[in-house]
């Protein structure tokens, strides 16, 4: 999704927002090592489109 809205706000511009959670950076709580990964790639992923 991230990829088509690039592509076709490339030369009008405009703003994607990620949403993720606290568990990402903080484990709080055990069990949701799936969880956490998912949303650490979340984090990665928005971090390197904004490069």
């Amino acid at each position: 999704m991230c990829q088509h809205m690039i592509k076709s706000r490339q030369k009008r511009g405009g703003v994607i927002v990620n949403v993720s959670s606290i568990e990402a950076v903080l484990h709080l709580v055990k069990g949701l090592t799936h969880y956490s990964v998912s949303e650490i790639g979340l984090v990665a992923l928005t971090r390197s489109l904004a490069r």
